[in-house]
């Protein structure tokens, strides 16, 4: 009994896994948790940010990073280093997926104003698996009355390394349109990951993503985008279309819909004040899984800030000889 109430468990664990990798309906705003090669792209100093995830009161992901473009390198390419950190919350038993990631980035541009840049980037990190045993209620314990079962073979928590990579091209094609792809491949070393003993190897996980940007007028900016993601059998495909209104020069709204294919529609609000970035998207549940928790959606909160520390100019001094 014990080995088939292994495997359901590993079945479990796994089909976390593969269906229910994580994954965000903002993905824009959780950069390198979709592909390294984003790191340190952009215009500042240094880069904070945090997303919080809740799905249907089951999954519940919170995840927060930084990172910084550095080393100015012929006067046009850049280096970009960044942390980012997430934990992944599953079911009454707590079933955790949590770790860290350091990622480096090379952003190679073509031209001196950069309107053209290729990137290129790798994280390494390390993740744990854990499970509260206590709370899991097995078929042996209810038709043992309650007796002891033996969890040797069930592991309380599993560690793993994890190596992903990607790349990205942007590209400033006119004064009024701009757009980036990239493709990211995580779990590239195929971890062993798992809570029982003989382990489950991680699938690796293909990730392509995409936006554009028109400014419509001096007002308003479109801002089209796709993901699609690859884990063993499963797949995802989303797409996007966001507005964006110019309130002032310092105040910016969006807002726009989504849609996940097969699964769920998806609302998305958000504001920039100068260098902060705020979000909020909730999906609404449209398949049959939803519909048996009561179409029950998921929500999203999101914020970054970009610290901009401007060097002061170095200007010699000069000295004016007085007129008698």
């Amino acid at each position: 009994m014990i080995k088939n109430l292994l495997f359901i468990l590993l079945t479990l664990c796994s089909g976390q896994i593969v269906a229910q990798d994580i994954h965000f309906t903002q993905f824009q705003m959780a950069p390198m948790n979709f592909n390294p090669s984003q790191t340190g792209a952009f215009n500042g100093t240094v880069r904070v940010g945090g997303i919080y995830r809740d799905q249907w009161s089951i999954y519940k992901t919170p995840s927060v990073f930084i990172d910084a473009p550095l080393f100015n390198i012929r006067g046009r390419d850049w280096i970009g280093v960044g942390l980012t950190a997430i934990k992944d919350e599953a079911g009454t038993a707590s079933l955790n997926n949590t770790g860290a990631k350091l990622a480096l980035a090379y952003h190679l541009a073509f031209d001196k104003k950069r309107k053209t840049v290729f990137s290129i980037g790798a994280q390494y990190g390390l993740m744990a698996r854990s499970v509260n045993r206590e709370a899991l209620i097995l078929e042996d314990g209810i038709l043992s009355g309650g007796q002891s079962i033996d969890y040797g073979k069930i592991n309380a928590d599993a560690q793993y390394k994890v190596i992903d990579a990607g790349i990205t091209l942007t590209s400033r094609m006119s004064k009024t349109s701009d757009m980036n792809i990239g493709i990211g491949l995580n779990h590239l070393n195929s971890p062993k990951n798992g809570l029982v003993q003989a382990g489950f190897k991680l699938p690796m996980r293909l990730i392509a993503h995409g936006q554009l940007n028109v400014d419509l007028n001096k007002q308003w900016i479109f801002s089209p985008a796709f993901l699609f993601q690859k884990i063993s059998s499963a797949k995802e495909f989303e797409l996007q279309g966001v507005g964006t209104y110019k309130f002032s020069p310092d105040w910016k709204f969006r807002g726009g819909l989504g849609y996940r294919f097969g699964d769920s529609g998806q609302v998305i609000l958000g504001a920039l004040y100068k260098d902060l970035n705020v979000g909020f998207a909730y999906d609404i549940g449209m398949s049959k899984t939803n519909s048996a928790l009561k179409n029950i959606g998921a929500f999203e909160i999101a914020a970054n800030y970009i610290f901009k520390i401007l060097k002061k100019p170095s200007v010699d001094p000069a000295v004016f000889c007085p007129r008698f």
